[in-house]
């Protein structure tokens, strides 16, 4: 259960405000969809494209990403329900969102992201990409908890995660932020747009010192969009280009009695400890409407990831050098019959097939001071996966709706060990079939029961996908059965939520070794995670807003590997419970303020759960916004309020116990919005 201290953040910021997710206008709970937003929806005519998801969706939208000063892209995601949130910040490894009872420790990596509909995860599933996004150009952010949406297969385990930037337009609006630790931002975007060619372009820049010692670091993106549509919208062409690059140095991580004698000290052994990171992202996109009952969307990409990091935990610096090329191409048809039966029963149908193929490489180094001495792994691997779903909606009869679909996906490719000179063929994964069901009931005109349950997978990562002689425990893939049950109430224009019930259990779960010279995984066994998730959302006055969302997550081992005596222990990194508020109140037509917060239980740091538990906190963010005039306005941020001390602890030994790295500390930035 929440600690008292969790309740008081409830509590404390419920009594400031009434609260609830902002709109123009709240969705209706009969709606077939079972999404809620935070922010003002923005409905474009080039909004993307999606099939029927009946499931926990959340969204965050750009009016309230435009209040944040972040100095990460993945904090943006710690104000929406039911999402964890794992601080690092070391370096480019600064963080990452997890969902549904996953942790973000990188040894299973359970999210799909998507950048405006295209692929953004690197070979092993983490989210790295998501960096190259900044807060101006970001128009919104969605969150589809659970298993059953068919439309992705590959890292969609948990659910996935949708980054849609600004597109179409005319505008030229910019951002610059100074604050704490010598943090200073400089974000500009501009678009034009006659009707039928758009462009879309943006810049960033960051430097910040960090909190801790030896902790400096450069952000720089570019980012375009040029699309071109007929006078019916009836086709649309694009191409949009990103670039990211990142220079910085990493603090390291401390032992608890380093952390104890002084949390924000960098040590010696880390003293030449730092990453490079450059990430690459092109598209090109096709939607047309072939006809009056169907439509077609076509992506294809390329996306570069390059990465070097080094890094000294306990027993000497290393090199980690990775360089991955993945190519691909998605295609999605929909049919929404116009007349007949069918179109009496609003039938829905919806089919895609996609296809990647990877090129990794991942090499590391002994070195000292940047210096090679030798090295420990050179690995080669190529990966192809090929993917088909079909879905149809249908409601037989006024306020049921049906929504079946399957998914198909398939695996091969190969692998090299440049050290000694061997080579192996992917696992035999065979066709992976995800049938997937999901019903929702309108039973009253204010409210809505739905249910979804679903099959997702799990394969191996680096070289435990391939059939070496190291990889004798991951040879199959893991299948994850979920379901989700829950109602969706909206009993007033100002009032709706959610409650909802979720289980979702692993048949032979792998995780990733992660400092393993060979890249191996191990088995897990079988595990379960199961939760609740409540949200309210209230907007009782045009000045009050807000949110309020509380989960309670369980995740388990309730199966471990023969001579294993983890059954019945906590996966390690997952904590009990996540609570997300926030409150807007517009003071007048000139002034705004707005107060949020996040807290999380503890969580034991290895799957034997002989250590204390970590990583608890309750934290507050302030923000005051004042409108200059239509064209100007400042922001005045404080990031955790409180100064609260809180710290990501990760097991390294039964003799060192855990290691440690503390987290944000008390922040002011004030930034300066100017909009032609």
């Amino acid at each position: 259960m929440p600690s008292h201290k969790a309740l008081w953040l409830s509590i404390s910021v419920a009594a400031a405000t009434p609260l609830s997710y902002a709109s123009d206008s709240a969705p209706s709970a009969t709606a077939d969809t079972t999404t809620l937003n935070l922010g003002t929806v923005e409905v474009s005519a080039q909004q993307q494209r999606s099939a029927a998801v009946l499931t926990s969706t959340d969204r965050l939208d750009a009016d309230i990403i435009a209040t944040q000063t972040n100095l990460n892209s993945w904090e943006m995601l710690g104000m929406m329900p039911g999402v964890q949130i794992t601080e690092f910040r070391q370096g480019a490894v600064s963080g990452k969102p997890s969902i549904r009872g996953f942790n973000g420790e990188g040894e299973v990596n359970a999210v799909k992201l998507l950048i405006d509909g295209l692929p953004s995860n690197t070979s092993d599933g983490n989210m790295y990409y998501m960096s190259t996004i900044f807060p101006l150009e970001t128009e919104q952010v969605e969150v589809v908890r659970g298993t059953n949406d068919a439309r992705y297969g590959l890292h969609n385990i948990g659910g996935n995660v949708t980054m849609k930037t600004l597109q179409g337009g005319n505008y030229l609006k910019s951002r610059t932020s100074a604050g704490s630790y010598n943090t200073a931002e400089t974000q500009l975007a501009a678009g034009v747009d006659n009707g039928n060619f758009a462009q879309n372009y943006f810049a960033g820049v960051q430097h910040t010192d960090t909190a801790r010692e030896h902790g400096d670091s450069d952000k720089y993106t570019l980012s375009g969009k040029w699309f071109y549509s007929t006078d019916d919208d009836d086709l649309s062409l694009g191409l949009t280009a990103r670039h990211f690059y990142m220079d910085a140095d990493a603090s390291g991580y401390l032992t608890g009695e380093e952390s104890a004698h002084d949390p924000w000290q960098s040590l010696e052994r880390n003293r030449y400890d730092g990453d490079e990171q450059v990430m690459d992202q092109f598209g090109l996109h096709l939607d047309t409407q072939l006809s009056d009952e169907l439509s077609l969307a076509v992506k294809g990409y390329h996306n570069r990831y390059g990465y070097n990091r080094y890094v000294n935990y306990l027993t000497g610096q290393q090199l980690r050098d990775t360089d991955e090329r993945h190519s691909g191409v998605l295609a999605d048809i929909s049919w929404l019959p116009d007349s007949g039966a069918l179109a009496d029963m609003n039938f829905r149908l919806d089919g895609g097939v996609n296809y990647e193929h990877q090129d990794n490489q991942s090499r590391r180094y002994a070195t000292v001071a940047r210096a090679k001495t030798s090295q420990t792994r050179n690995q080669q691997s190529y990966l192809n996966n090929a993917g088909a779903y079909v879905q149809a909606m249908i409601e037989p009869v006024d306020g049921l709706q049906l929504i079946p679909a399957y998914r198909l996906d398939r695996f091969n490719g190969t692998y090299h060990n440049e050290l000694n000179d061997t080579s192996a063929e992917l696992n035999d994964y065979g066709t992976i079939k995800q049938p997937k069901m999901s019903v929702i009931w309108a039973f009253a005109d204010s409210a809505s029961l739905y249910g979804n349950w679903g099959k997702t997978f799990q394969i191996g990562i680096g070289s435990a996908a391939y059939q070496t002689d190291s990889n004798t425990e991951v040879t199959e893939p893991s299948i994850n059965t979920g379901w989700e049950t829950g109602v969706k109430f909206q009993p007033a224009s100002w009032l709706n939520g959610r409650v909802a019930l979720w289980q979702q259990i692993a048949e032979s779960e792998s995780k990733r070794v992660l400092n393993s010279a060979n890249n191996d995984s191990e088995d897990v066994g079988r595990t379960r995670r199961r939760g609740l998730d409540v949200q309210l959302n209230l907007m009782p006055t045009d000045q009050w807003s807000g949110w309020l969302s509380w989960s309670w997550q369980r995740a388990q081992i309730i199966d471990a590997p023969d001579e294993n005596t983890n059954d019945n222990n906590d996966i390690d990194h997952v904590p009990h419970y996540l609570i997300s508020a926030g409150s807007q109140y517009q003071i007048n037509s000139d002034w705004s303020w707005m107060l949020d917060g996040r807290a999380q239980g503890g969580y034991y740091i290895d799957s034997a759960n002989s250590t204390h538990t970590y990583g608890s906190y309750v934290l507050l963010n302030t923000s005051v916004n004042y409108q200059i005039d239509y064209r100007m306005s400042l922001n005045l941020q404080v990031r955790n309020l409180t100064d609260r001390y809180y710290e990501y602890v990760w097991f390294w030994s039964d003799e060192v116990g855990g290691m440690h790295t503390a987290g944000e500390r008390r922040g002011v930035y004030l930034a300066f919005n100017y909009e032609l």
